[in-house]
């Protein structure tokens, strides 16, 4: 075998002196940081700072959706408020509504009773007058409306001057005008029959309280009760009817026609009551 030569051994062993960072055996080291690295290329910057600008503007539209969002509910939070009073109003109307309903029976069943108290104490024969020497005379009386209506005379007395509107309420010079009229009847017509008539207007009735036919009967009713109680005429001479706003005299499209028609009459009839 050939050895090798001393030259030879040497240039090796200064080659390992001189470190194995340069063997081209091992793995290359990575370059400090800095060095041999590019700056980032123009796009990329570009693509930066139009993100941030995106991302700004995102915060400002979420900002105002915020506030947008704020508003929205107090406008929810008003419109409950106003629902609620809405159903506490509907719910007081309608607790009115049922009691005015009942009010209104009530005031139905008491003019039924009323009505029946009259014919049974109006049960008295009444006689037919075919004598064409007794028709009624017809006669005046000062602060009174007269008028004959073929056989028939009757005495107006505007509603309006007796009752309180839309109710059988009397105002207080209502006693004076039905005294007036009681002493005519009783000078002049003291055995006839005498049906105290209501009467309206097509108007509603203020308050809701009764139907125009109602009222007229509740109107009637209260002059008959005068009649009787305060005036002393017979219970048995009078009748009551209510006709509503069915025997107008005049227009209802006008208020002085209105006015004219709300009134009782006093209707009275050649025919007597028996003694």
């Amino acid at each position: 075998m050939r050895r090798r030569s001393t030259p030879s051994i040497l240039l090796l062993a200064g080659l390992l002196a001189a470190g194995c960072n340069q063997n081209p055996y091992l793995p290359a080291e990575p370059p400090p940081a800095g060095i041999g690295q590019t700056p980032p290329p123009a796009a990329a910057l570009a693509q930066f700072e139009d993100l941030s600008v995106r991302a700004g503007s995102l915060d400002a539209d979420n900002g105002d959706l915020m506030v947008q969002l704020a508003k929205m509910e107090q406008e929810r939070q008003i419109l409950q408020d106003q629902v609620r009073l809405l159903q506490k109003q509907l719910t007081d109307s309608a607790t009115q509504l049922r009691e005015e309903r009942l009010a209104r029976a009530e005031t139905g069943k008491q003019v039924e009773a009323l009505e029946a108290s009259v014919r049974r104490r109006g049960g008295a024969t009444i006689t037919a007058n075919t004598s064409h020497q007794d028709v009624l005379p017809m006669v005046e009386a000062a602060g009174l409306e007269m008028r004959k209506d073929g056989d028939i005379v009757r005495i107006e007395l505007p509603a309006d001057q007796l009752f309180a509107p839309g109710t059988a309420q009397f105002h207080q010079g209502a006693y004076a005008l039905i005294d007036r009229a009681a002493s005519v009847l009783t000078q002049h017509y003291p055995q006839q029959v005498i049906v105290v008539e209501g009467h309206t207007s097509t108007a509603p009735i203020p308050g809701g309280r009764y139907s125009n036919h109602e009222l007229s009967t509740a109107q009637a009713t209260a002059v008959f009760n005068q009649l009787t109680q305060r005036n002393r005429l017979p219970a048995e001479q009078l009748k009551i009817l209510g006709h509503g706003p069915s025997q107008p005299l005049a227009s209802n499209a006008s208020t002085a026609g209105q006015a004219k028609n709300r009134r009782v009459e006093l209707a009275t009839y050649p025919e007597t009551i028996a003694p």
